[in-house]
């Protein structure tokens, strides 16, 4: 029993730090109006796609490393290739909003999306840091920084809200760099200290990098691609929409991580594991159709649109049982069918976005998600059976 909490507490962690995503939202939108909302709302979204566009992989290729090959050179190479692909992503997002925004803004936006940015760099860098302790088993050990970092971010919300200072939302940044060097640290005190890099060794984090960066380009397209088309403030609805829903993905995220270092060792069935994440999707899809009024209610904003708000939400249902089909293919070594199948979705998805953005449909582009992510789940099952057929044929 003991152990069986042990594995929630990374989902739990995970969950409320997502929960403080949604809280500075709301912060964000009851601080703010106007031009300076529009922006922050869709600059809080496009630093998310970015942040996902741009991921490294290290981290998944950590917790795809066996323990006895996972020392202090290997760790460092990971952190240090996300480190510089994270703030290539933050730089890129933080361009895309201002130079995409024409509105009158003032510095305050300016800073509070310079901190945002800063915190979002080190907490993925942080989730990197911390794959070691997860490889060995430490459930506890791994979601300990997000514990924290929840803990530390609360009172600055806190004050936010008591003092009407959106500005002081820079200060996210402090304790999101702090729990970045202490985890880099202690992860790497309990590495052993004297095992070589493996060859090829950035190629293979780069090829789980690209598969992942292929499945930003989907998922993330209406965003950046209607973005760069409507400008910031036609796409503020959807990006209002896409983070009050996008958060909720840490659940099969978190449940995927766990389960990838876990494949290899253990006679896992891929389609109990499926159903179990994708079931869980549709109880999440039911629940955020059911509570669009409250949600539209609770954010107070003429940006909400329920419109929007529902077809992104029912692309949870398919993601949910993606995260599943992903760690089977990336645990079982398919990382290039993963990458295959991630590269076809993302052309189509290209076409979709491009299509409805030229006809300045906003609508299109919030169907466009559902769309990528049942052509994944077509494409990528298919793969994956035919891959796991070959390695067993029947006789």
């Amino acid at each position: 029993m003991r152990r069986r909490l042990a594995l929630l507490v990374p989902v739990l962690a995970a969950g409320g730090s997502r929960v403080l995503q949604l809280v500075v939202l709301v912060v964000l939108v009851a601080q703010t109006d106007g031009a300076a909302e529009s922006t922050l709302v869709a600059g809080l979204a496009i630093l998310s796609a970015f942040a996902i566009f741009t991921d490294s992989g290290a981290g998944n290729f950590l917790l795809a490393t066996p323990e006895a090959e996972l020392g202090r050179a290997l760790h460092a190479r990971a952190t240090l290739l996300h480190l510089v692909l994270a703030t290539t992503g933050g730089v890129a997002a933080l361009t895309l909003t201002l130079v995409g925004d024409d509105s009158d803004r003032g510095p305050t936006v300016v800073t509070i999306l310079l901190g945002l940015a800063l915190a979002q760099v080190a907490d993925s860098i942080t989730r990197t840091c911390r794959a070691p302790a997860l490889v060995r088993g430490d459930d506890v050990a791994y979601a300990l920084p997000e514990v924290v970092l929840l803990a530390a971010k609360l009172p600055v919300l806190g004050v936010v809200l008591l003092t009407s200072r959106p500005g002081l939302l820079v200060l996210l940044a402090v304790p999101s760099m702090v729990v970045c060097l202490v985890t880099w640290s202690t992860a790497r005190r309990r590495l052993a200290a004297d095992l070589p890099l493996p060859p090829r060794v950035t190629r293979r984090i780069l090829e789980f990098g690209v598969s992942g960066s292929l499945s930003a380009l989907y998922s993330q397209a209406p965003l950046l691609v209607g973005t760069a088309v409507l400008g910031v403030t036609t796409i503020a609805p959807l990006a209002l929409a896409y983070r009050v829903v996008q958060p909720l993905e840490i659940v099969p995220a978190t449940f995927a991580q766990q389960l990838l270092p876990r494949i290899r060792t253990k006679n896992l069935r891929l389609l109990p594991i499926w159903l179990g994440f994708a079931g869980s999707g549709v109880l999440v899809v039911v629940a955020l159709v059911a509570l669009s009024g409250p949600v539209s209610a609770a954010l107070g904003s003429s940006t909400f649109v329920t419109a929007l708000f529902v077809p992104v939400a029912l692309s949870l249902a398919p993601k949910f049982g993606n995260y599943a089909l992903v760690a089977v293919t990336m645990g079982l070594g398919f990382v290039r069918r993963r990458l295959v199948a991630t590269a076809v979705v993302g052309c189509v998805a290209l076409v979709l976005t491009t299509t409805a953005s030229a006809l300045q449909d906003v609508t299109l582009l919030s169907w466009s998600a559902l769309v990528s992510e049942l052509l994944l789940l077509a494409v990528l099952g298919s793969s994956l059976t035919r891959a796991r057929s070959q390695e067993n044929p029947v006789p």
